[in-house]
């Protein structure tokens, strides 16, 4: 199996997998194996030409395989064909899969601004898994994504944090944090 023409990355998570399913892409294409994959070649009926077919199907399959990180093997386990692999994967990081929904919730919560980054920048992030979430049909409230953003808060903002765990005018506090952050995308996860 020859992989040099491109470098096929580990894939280990949900963020991986777009950029290497591009990766094996090439790979399998630079080893005119793709359509394999795609499911685009048909194994033909001919006997010589399913050796060819199976032979170009087992590179295809040597390339998914060996880039899959230890943890995903179980999601493959029953694929016997490249096509197979893809399609476990694909199904396994379809947006709106278990998997993926437990590892945006826990990207969404393992979130901390840097001592450089600004507050922007982290509300930025929070909303587009937010968004990613929504889009699954899984809906955060407005109280849990005050309290993700502020416990995303460099600690450098603790007493201001605290400040606002003192207040009892919740309402008010999420109106002011989206005049103070200029985001209209978070008034429509707010609202």
């Amino acid at each position: 199996m020859d992989k040099s023409f491109v470098h096929v990355p580990t894939l280990r998570t949900a963020d991986d997998f777009p950029a290497w399913k591009q990766a094996v892409r090439l790979a399998c294409m630079s080893l005119d194996v793709w359509d394999c994959v795609t499911g685009d070649e048909a194994e033909p009926e001919n006997r010589e030409l399913q050796r060819i077919f199976r032979r170009s199907d087992r590179k295809a399959f040597a390339i998914l395989q060996s880039s899959i990180a230890p943890n995903l093997l179980q999601v493959v386990k029953e694929a016997q064909t490249s096509r197979e692999t893809l399609e476990a994967l694909e199904a396994h990081f379809d947006d709106a899969s278990l998997s993926n929904k437990v590892y945006l919730k826990r990207s969404l919560f393992k979130l901390q601004q840097d001592e450089l980054q600004s507050c922007l920048n982290v509300t930025s992030q929070i909303l587009a898994i937010a968004d990613r979430l929504s889009q699954m049909r899984f809906e955060l409230s407005s109280l849990n994504l005050v309290i993700v953003l502020l416990a995303a808060l460099h600690p450098r903002f603790d007493l201001w944090v605290e400040q606002i765990e003192r207040l009892q005018k919740l309402p008010q506090i999420m109106n002011q944090l989206k005049r103070s952050f200029k985001l209209r995308s978070l008034g429509v996860l707010l609202a």
